[in-house]
């Protein structure tokens, strides 16, 4: 997942699952300003993703990418919630 962030060229991902947050600066942006898309999942859990204003990644592209992760990790929440690893807030 990480690299797939990095392809569509966000800098960070933050991600809320049972009340836990976890995030992960995956680019330093030298480059300005940035904007956030944040995928909705269930309780108030979500995906929250940044990236440059300037960035060559076309934004029409991903409404895809929203699309799969809402349905691929809103059903997987619960199970979500214990696998995931790394650094906890």
């Amino acid at each position: 997942m990480r690299e797939a962030f990095r392809e569509f060229g966000f800098s960070e991902v933050e991600c809320r699952l049972g009340g836990r947050v976890w995030a992960e600066l995956l680019e330093k942006n030298n480059s300005g300003p940035e904007w956030q898309l944040e995928v909705p999942l269930e309780n108030g859990d979500y995906i929250r993703l940044r990236r440059p204003v300037r960035c060559g990644v076309q934004p029409s592209v991903l409404e895809s990418l929203v699309e799969v992760l809402h349905t691929t990790f809103a059903p997987k929440a619960p199970a979500v919630r214990r696998a995931v690893s790394g650094t906890w807030r």
